[in-house]
Protein backbone atom coordinates (compact mmCIF):
# COMPACT_ATOMS: atom_id res chain seq x y z
CA UNK A 1 0.00 0.00 0.00
CA UNK A 2 2.85 2.09 0.87
CA UNK A 3 4.02 2.54 -2.92
CA UNK A 4 0.55 3.21 -3.82
CA UNK A 5 0.11 5.55 -1.79
CA UNK A 6 3.64 6.94 -2.13
CA UNK A 7 2.77 7.21 -6.20
CA UNK A 8 -0.81 9.31 -5.53
CA UNK A 9 1.11 11.69 -2.99
CA UNK A 10 3.81 12.14 -4.84
CA UNK A 11 1.56 14.83 -6.65
CA UNK A 12 0.43 16.49 -3.02
CA UNK A 13 4.14 16.27 -1.42
CA UNK A 14 6.81 13.89 -2.14
CA UNK A 15 8.94 14.51 0.62
CA UNK A 16 5.64 14.27 3.06
CA UNK A 17 4.64 11.11 1.56
CA UNK A 18 7.78 9.39 1.39
CA UNK A 19 8.92 10.50 4.77
CA UNK A 20 5.39 9.42 6.22
CA UNK A 21 5.20 6.00 4.55
CA UNK A 22 8.83 5.06 4.26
Amino acid sequence: MSSSFFIENKDVGNRAGTEDWR
